[in-house]
């Protein structure tokens, strides 16, 4: 198994795995939560671990599920345990042709995307419902698809709360953040070719514009950057997206485990690329 051949690799590694299996708390967390992808508990162990030492708001996850009768679980323990779990197998990051020191990570840092979003949601940049959030839903936000990396997200919100702040203060969930598409994303594959390699991904979309797939990877993107779940619903030649229909209200009254497809129209059955989320 993942877990045992991590052990085989060092005393430290040993010692990890021994705490782990001894701590019930963390593994019945981990177990709930759909394990860590790739079944690399190792990993997420490894993760998780590192996260607490740098933050001191996570608490242990003995302490999270005594609180389970009360407020429950800190947003900082599940946002921490989502993230481990999620990047237990790493995500490489998407790099624009650049100079940056900072961009140049192969992978995805796991410890600073958990930072960026813990540093997010206390300067109130974040959705107001993300603290709501389950650790499973967490998972559809702080996850490597595309491999953006954490700057790029951090400018996601810039441009929109500079540019169209009327689209985060929107009402209506459904279209909170992702009309964006709409108004600002020009449909079209004729100018992809001006795309520029010093720039991302969605900064040459919202620049050039594109067709289904982009507008789709585009409104992924914008989502997580505010703290949105979602996840592709791509079709045959065509994009899409899932996104938690969310409220300031207890999820009892929004009504929990409601999706809405978004960016795109009827083209038939729709699919996700990991077949333990459908």
């Amino acid at each position: 198994s993942h877990l045992a051949e991590f052990a085989s690799q060092g005393v430290e590694n040993q010692i990890l795995v021994s705490d782990f299996l001894a701590d019930d708390a963390l593994l019945i967390e981990m177990a709930v939560n759909d394990g860590p992808r790739g079944g690399r508990y190792g990993p997420a162990i490894e993760i998780y671990n590192s996260i607490r030492l740098i933050s001191s708001r996570v608490e242990s996850a003995r302490e999270a599920r005594e609180q389970e009768g009360g407020e429950g679980p800190s947003i900082f323990f599940r946002l921490a345990l989502a993230v481990s779990l999620e990047h237990a197998l790493p995500y490489p990051q998407s790099n624009p042709n650049t100079t940056c020191t900072e961009c140049t990570n192969i992978y995805i840092d796991p410890v600073m995307r958990y930072l960026h979003y813990e540093n997010a949601y206390i300067a109130h940049e974040l959705d107001p419902a993300f603290d709501t959030l389950t650790t499973w839903e967490l998972g559809f936000v702080v996850d490597g698809e595309h491999g953006t990396p954490d700057e790029i997200f951090s400018w996601g919100r810039e441009m929109l709360r500079n540019y169209r702040p009327d689209l985060i203060m929107m009402e209506d969930y459904t279209w909170r953040y992702v009309h964006s598409v709409r108004t600002e994303i020009k449909y079209g594959s004729e100018e992809g070719k001006f795309d520029r390699q010093d720039l991302h991904l969605f900064q040459n979309v919202l620049m050039n514009g594109g067709v289904c797939g982009r507008r789709a990877f585009f409104g992924r993107f914008i989502l997580r950057a505010f703290g949105i779940p979602t996840i592709a619903r791509p079709s045959p030649g065509h994009g899409a997206l899932d996104a938690r229909r969310l409220g300031c209200l207890p999820w009892s009254t929004v009504g929990k485990g409601k999706y809405k497809i978004k960016v795109r129209k009827g083209f038939g059955l729709l699919r996700t690329y990991q077949s333990k989320r459908d």
